[in-house]
């Protein structure tokens, strides 16, 4: 995994996260929101592909990283939720991150 992937994952959970206590998620639906924010994509395009399994199901990083972007989102999130416009600031930083890390032209 480089670094821009697991920033990418980071944010995109945290994003996620972040809606999840916005909409008053309870601990499980925080993390299932996280997990499919951080992993949904990248999952569909390697099955669209045909790179089975998917990356996400063979490399334990793709589970802890989202899930450690999780516990600190939780606890962290009256600072976070303080500025307005944090869920589309993350959300495009994700989006941004995925799209340098892959190489592809845009």
């Amino acid at each position: 995994m480089n670094l821009l992937e697991v920033a990418g994952l980071y944010v995109f959970a945290t994003s996620g996260a972040l809606m999840a206590i916005h909409k008053g998620f309870d601990v499980v639906g925080i993390v299932v929101l996280a997990m499919l924010t951080a992993l949904g994509g990248g999952i569909l395009r390697d099955l669209i592909i045909g790179d089975t399994p998917p990356a996400a199901f063979t490399n334990a990083n793709y589970l802890i990283i989202p899930l450690i972007a999780v516990v600190v989102t939780f606890f962290v999130h009256p600072v976070v939720q303080r500025l307005a416009f944090t869920v589309l600031v993350f959300d495009a930083a994700g989006l941004g991150l995925f799209c340098v890390g892959s190489g592809v032209p845009v």
